[in-house]
């Protein structure tokens, strides 16, 4: 899991990459490509689970994905930015050193927004992040960069303290470059299956509103 505490600089796209927020006539599109990749990992989930998940879900609108589009227009990365709120808030019991440091510098780093102890911990859930699977893990990492690039210009830095999203060490989607300070926790992620068993691919597809 990683948590995203701040931009430090503004990610510059290597590739023909576009990031956009998403309309209401994406929704085929989006439904599609989710529905080719996550078909073939493991725990993934078909188009006919978002029904159940837009009536269930508070703020689950096509509208509210963010999609990432190779030149010729094709969607290769997308996201539902979502706060757990509704369901559930987190709060901060105890702060380890550097974070109340961090929050004693709070005029020299504005850009840096840390709850204190007692606090509610205001998270921005990235949900059915998907980055297409064809792609050369460079590319992976830009679609990623890129979708973040636009959550921190769509969100007033004052309404969240972190965005959240799942990665995984096989194949690494956080950048690599200093554009965003990011907090990894390690967690460990158990599957079984058929030795022969070649219908799986790649990582998991683990839902971070789970967590």
């Amino acid at each position: 899991m990683v948590n995203v505490l701040c931009q430090i600089r503004k990610y510059s796209a290597k590739y023909n990459f576009r990031v956009e927020n998403a309309k209401g006539e994406d929704k085929d599109q989006i439904l599609r490509f989710l529905d080719q990749e996550q078909k073939v990992q493991l725990f993934g989930y078909t188009k006919n689970e978002w029904p159940r998940r837009q009536q269930i879900w508070s703020h689950a609108e096509i509208e509210r994905f963010i999609v990432v589009r190779d030149p010729a227009g094709k969607i290769v990365a997308c996201t539902l930015p979502w706060s757990p709120a509704p369901a559930k808030k987190i709060i901060v019991q105890r702060l380890p050193f550097v974070f109340k440091l961090v929050r004693s510098w709070k005029k020299i780093l504005p850009f840096l927004n840390i709850p204190g102890p007692n606090q509610e911990l205001k998270t921005i859930y990235l949900t059915h992040l998907c980055v297409c699977s064809q792609l050369p893990i460079e590319k992976g990492r830009e679609c990623l960069a890129l979708l973040l690039n636009l959550i921190w210009k769509r969100f007033p830095r004052n309404s969240f303290h972190c965005i959240t999203y799942a990665d995984f060490s096989d194949h690494a989607l956080a950048p690599k470059e200093l554009f965003f300070l990011q907090q990894k926790i390690p967690m460990k992620f158990l599957s079984l299956s058929a030795k022969k068993d070649k219908t799986v691919k790649g990582n998991p597809a683990f839902e971070i509103a789970l967590v």
